[in-house]
């Protein structure tokens, strides 16, 4: 499934057949035959394997009891992870080469993991909440949340972007640095 995704990420679904996927996982066409009736079935359960492995690590982001700032740091850093080469750079590129290829992203199902964006506003809030991040005067928290949204959405689309000449990680964890209060330093 690694061999697929890579496929995937690298050339798109109609770059390549049931060949290159055997010589990029060095196996024959007929063990991957035995396990996958096609092509179509091959890519559907490699997506299917690594959207369910994001949307664990989701949760575990999402849940436990650690300070909102925790969380928010923490959500930031896995998003720095996504533009580094690796199976979750692989996926996004999977995801936006098959949006280019339909003109549009693949449908959601309620058991895929949630957009991104979503895993980083409600730590900014509760951060706001517990007073461990300040909004400036004439901004809301929902302010400060879309600034957070939009910074890392830009960053995760330039690591996973051929072109980009940004280090997207890097932006990703500046911003998670700027979250350390002065008596962290």
């Amino acid at each position: 499934m690694a061999a697929t995704l890579r496929l995937l990420a690298g050339q798109g679904y109609d770059g390549f057949g049931m060949r290159e996927v055997a010589a990029e996982a060095d196996a024959t066409t007929g063990s991957i035959y035995h396990f996958f009736a096609n092509k179509d079935d091959l890519c559907k359960a490699t997506l299917d394997h690594y959207r369910a492995r994001i949307a664990d690590e989701e949760r575990t982001m999402t849940g436990g009891p650690e300070p909102a700032l925790e969380r928010l740091t923490r959500t930031l850093e896995w998003l720095a992870s996504s533009t580094r080469p690796g199976w979750r750079r692989d996926l996004a590129l999977a995801h936006f080469n098959e949006a280019r290829r339909s003109g549009s992203a693949p449908p959601r199902t309620a058991d895929e993991p949630m957009p991104f964006a979503h895993l980083l506003r409600q730590p900014v809030l509760d951060a706001v909440a517990e007073g461990r991040l300040v909004v400036p005067h004439r901004f809301s928290a929902d302010d400060l949340a879309d600034l957070f949204m939009v910074t890392a959405t830009g960053a995760v689309q330039l690591g996973t972007s051929k072109q980009a000449t940004v280090k997207a990680a890097t932006l990703l964890e500046l911003l998670a640095a700027l979250l350390v209060g002065p008596a962290d330093r």
